[in-house]
């Protein structure tokens, strides 16, 4: 996709020159991965800066900047990144991620703002922490501020269809966090962490050896927490979120997405990761699909570095080793058809330069049967699916006006035609299939005087309008009999004349007609 979007920033006219701001929160190793990632689809010059090296002057200036040479649009990753470009930035678009309860912090009321989503819904803790231990019922959550609760809530919503009894807790302190531990250590089964300042790391040791020691599953939403000792969390998966960010910024550059009200995409494929030795001295067994799913989300971030390190054949291998235990996994397919693709020489950047091409010329049809194409071999990429749909609407409204134009001039077999292309493309267009039919029951009058002159130029051998006049009878009326025979009967007429013709040009002997005529 890396040529692709290139050609598309060519396009609408934005040169080399021009770079596209990147601005980091700070350099997490999560951060970077997922720059890596982005980088990897995004073959354009960008400018990188991490917030927690600038001072405030410093960055009064840089979105004074910002804003002055006007880019297409900012790159923010990370909470204090993106708030930063929102409080400071008004004419310019910021595509976000890592950006935790966008809606809670009323980025639905922005109209610059687009992103990557990373939430992960309290559901899929559910699902995981139901195949743990099916018996689990009492799960409590913590938090201390608006975040921490606008996360904790969600449970409440979900409790139910997972037969649950959750609570959750606002704390404010160690001490009252010890408490409340102590005082219902035999009412909790799962302890949910959210993302939220409470969580220092002298109060996460308090509630993971009390959830150590009492049997508990402690399972959280915050990166690489289980391994400083809780039984499980997901978090996204970084190499996709780049990948993402890349494919955002694509259609937010192609104007295929309208940047504003936090909207975006939403990644949906999770690393699931278990602390194998908490679990044992927590007294809790993992099951085998757990533990299958975990090796194959650390094999698949394996797999995914050692892709974009250019090691095509271990990651492969891996990416083969995941298929064998989980021939479903999303990711691991993705790539698969990626590497697959390269391997045959299909170029799929090159498809979608040219269907964008076919596009801006107009021609729908070629557009449409190229993404069409593509989809044949990635069945799966949304943003050709995305354009296929909507060109086949296109193209299906392009024939019925078209269809509109030709009536009005009389031409009604053309007419008749268009319409009916344009129900072939999309079959639910009402407004096609109206016309048709109301074009259909007004020329059912004339059909015979139609016939009549059809039959006139039959008989006086002008066979190819004489062949119109009949199509045009059968557009009309398509179980017409005679006009059926007669169709027939003057497209071999039609065949025959042009043999004869045919033949007395080349003066061919072997003509018997042509031989008898010259003696």
């Amino acid at each position: 996709m890396r040529v692709l979007f290139f050609y598309l920033c060519f396009i609408f006219g934005i040169f080399s020159e021009t770079e596209i701001p990147v601005l980091l929160s700070s350099n997490s190793s999560s951060y970077i991965t997922t720059l890596n990632s982005f980088q990897s689809k995004f073959d354009y010059p960008i400018k990188l800066k991490f917030l927690s090296s600038l001072n405030d002057e410093e960055q009064i200036e840089y979105f004074n900047e910002i804003e002055k040479n006007s880019p297409p649009f900012i790159i923010t990753i990370g909470n204090q990144a993106t708030f930063k470009a929102r409080d400071n930035l008004i004419n310019t678009k910021i595509i976000f991620t890592y950006v935790n309860s966008p809606s809670s912090n009323n980025f639905s009321s922005e109209k610059n703002l687009c992103g990557i989503h990373t939430d992960i819904s309290i559901k899929e803790y559910f699902q995981v922490l139901k195949e743990i231990s099916p018996k689990v019922k009492k799960v409590i959550s913590f938090y201390s501020n608006k975040i921490g609760e606008f996360y904790s809530n969600e449970g409440e919503y979900y409790e139910l269809a997972y037969d649950l009894d959750y609570r959750k807790i606002s704390i404010q302190n160690k001490n009252s966090i010890t408490k409340f531990l102590q005082s219902n250590q035999n009412e909790i089964d799962a302890i949910y962490l959210v993302n939220d300042p409470i969580y220092t790391p002298e109060n996460f040791q308090v509630i993971s050896d009390f959830a150590k020691k009492n049997k508990i599953i402690l399972f959280s939403q915050i990166p690489f927490i289980v391994q400083l000792g809780a039984t499980f969390s997901l978090t996204p998966f970084f190499s996709r979120v780049g990948i993402g960010l890349a494919e955002l910024s694509k259609k937010v550059q192609s104007n295929e997405f309208d940047c504003k009200n936090a909207k975006g995409l939403s990644i949906k494929e999770f690393f699931l990761s278990v602390n194998q030795e908490y679990s044992n001295q927590s007294g809790i067994l993992i099951p085998d699909s757990i533990l299958k799913r975990s090796e194959n989300s650390r094999l698949i971030v394996e797999a995914i570095n050692s892709y974009e390190e250019g090691n095509v054949e271990l990651s492969e291998t891996i990416f083969d080793k995941v298929l064998k235990k989980d021939a479903k996994d999303i990711v691991a397919n993705s790539y698969k058809t990626e590497i697959n693709l390269q391997r045959k020489g299909i170029n799929i950047d090159k498809l979608f330069i040219i269907a964008e091409e076919e596009y801006k010329k107009k021609n729908l049809s070629l557009a449409r049967e190229t993404y069409k194409k593509i989809l044949s071999v990635q069945p799966n990429n949304q943003f050709a699916k995305e354009k296929y749909e909507y060109l086949i609407f296109l193209n299906s409204e392009q024939d019925r006006i078209e269809g509109d134009r030709l009536e009005r001039n009389g031409l009604i077999l053309e007419a008749i035609n268009k319409y009916s292309s344009s129900i072939v493309i999309l079959p639910s267009n009402s407004k096609s299939k109206a016309s048709l039919d109301n074009l259909r029951s007004k020329e059912k009058k004339n059909l015979s005087g139609y016939f009549v002159l059809a039959l006139r130029q039959y008989n006086h051998r002008e066979y190819d309008t004489a062949e119109t006049s009949f199509k045009k009878i059968l557009a009309i009326n398509p179980g017409d009999k005679n006009a059926n025979e007669y169709l027939k009967l003057t497209s071999e007429k039609k065949e025959s004349m042009k043999k004869f013709e045919t033949c007395y040009e080349q003066n061919d002997k072997k003509c018997k007609l042509i031989w008898q005529r010259k003696k």
